[in-house]
């Protein structure tokens, strides 16, 4: 089982992050940003947050740099909401697992029925 407290701040960063990307942003290349998941290191400093966007890959790269661009704002606004003693840097990865799921499902769509009764 993981770190508690990295979990819940975990949780808490990720919910922080999704409305003032939302809420507060104005930067066409993140509108539809989904953000997926977060992953603490134990000392609390870093957050990796996993995010998804529809669309293709340059749209994801694009949505990636915006987040790069903004994690200074981010994490200020974060630091003044969670009021945390240390607010960790954020870094953005763009989660592709929604793409596997997407091109596994078309494969096995496209896979001929074995004929068998």
């Amino acid at each position: 089982m993981g770190n508690p407290r990295a979990e819940s701040v975990g949780r808490q960063i990720l919910l922080e992050v999704s409305n003032l990307v939302e809420f507060e942003l104005n930067d066409p290349r993140l509108e539809l940003a989904t953000f997926t998941d977060v992953e603490m290191t134990p000392d609390l400093k870093i957050a990796r947050i996993r995010f998804s966007k529809i669309g293709n890959d340059e749209d994801r790269v694009a949505c990636g740099e915006g987040l790069k661009r903004a994690a200074g704002f981010l994490r200020r606004e974060i630091g003044r909401r969670l009021r945390l003693k240390y607010v960790p840097e954020l870094r953005f990865e763009i989660d592709r697992s929604l793409d596997l799921a997407d091109n596994i499902a078309k494969l096995t769509a496209s896979t001929p029925e074995d004929g068998h009764d």
